[in-house]
């Protein structure tokens, strides 16, 4: 199945369609796929009762070039009640490395992303703005964290490419938070507490990135295209705590700096913490 606001008459990037939930009963979910390979692109989603868009059973979709939790111009807040994007299956692309692709996740009373229990694996989170308006420069804060991964593993957050980089800003509490069994995931080339200039504090108010009770993950890396800055957030850099959170690496990031490392762009607590 494809749904594909972009192909509506003067489309320019912004959505023509938009899903508006505010007159739907409770239990509401935006879209909610329970088939494999569908596309949704093009669309605005949001004041719905539960998430954006919920994906369940089977995987292997593409979610690109929509805003959840905002209007059609992307610049005001429109939440859903739970999360942006919830999904409980494998091998998912949110976003992609074109500009095109890019989802506004904002917004959420929740969540802007969760990928939720052990069928969750081998999803792409990918060119998207997490917690800001389509400028990257706004706050438009999900109200917890920017993305949840709880017991699911081997995601990646970002890439290697330019494009593939994520802003992660502006949320109310961590830019990413890893928990409960949340193992041997990557987190890379990302840009989480900044705008999209990586150069402005655009402030997540807890922590860049949180990890409890998972082992084995990745933040950064040894080559400098996957470096993520993590700077200018209300609490740590990175945050490691908990049972079993064992064999993380954090290699090769920027943290407290802009991102050119020349200027300092400081987290209000620690660096790294642990």
């Amino acid at each position: 199945v494809t749904i594909d606001g972009t192909t509506q008459t003067n489309y320019a990037g912004k959505p023509k369609v938009e899903l508006n939930g505010s007159a739907t009963p409770s239990g509401t979910h935006g879209l909610y796929i329970i088939t494999s390979n569908c596309v949704v692109r093009g669309l605005a989603i949001n004041r719905f009762r539960r998430d954006g868009i919920r994906i369940e059973n089977h995987g292997g979709h593409v979610i690109a070039g929509n805003f959840i939790g905002t209007g059609i111009y992307g610049t005001n807040s429109a939440g859903n009640a739970e999360g942006g994007i919830t999904v409980f299956t494998a091998g998912n692309v949110i976003g992609g490395t074109n500009p095109t692709n890019r989802n506004i996740i904002s917004g959420s009373n929740l969540a802007g992303i969760y990928l939720l229990n052990a069928a969750a694996t081998g999803n792409l989170v990918q060119g998207n703005y997490i917690g800001t308006d389509v400028t990257g420069t706004q706050r438009l804060g999900n109200i917890t964290n920017g993305i949840v991964i709880a017991n699911a593993q081997s995601n990646t957050i970002g890439g290697m490419a330019v494009g593939a980089r994520n802003i992660i800003s502006g949320n109310y509490q961590s830019g990413v938070y890893l928990t409960t069994s949340a193992d041997g995931n990557l987190i890379a080339g990302n840009y989480i507490g900044t705008d999209f200039s990586g150069a402005v504090a655009l402030s997540n108010a807890a922590d860049g990135v949180t990890i409890f009770s998972s082992a084995s993950n990745l933040i950064g890396g040894t080559n400098s295209a996957v470096r993520n800055v993590i700077s200018g957030n209300g609490g740590r850099g990175v945050y490691l705590f908990g049972n079993g959170t064992t064999g993380n690496f954090i290699q090769g990031n920027y943290i407290g700096t802009v991102a050119s490392g020349l200027a300092k762009l400081r987290n209000t607590s620690s660096g790294v913490d642990f």
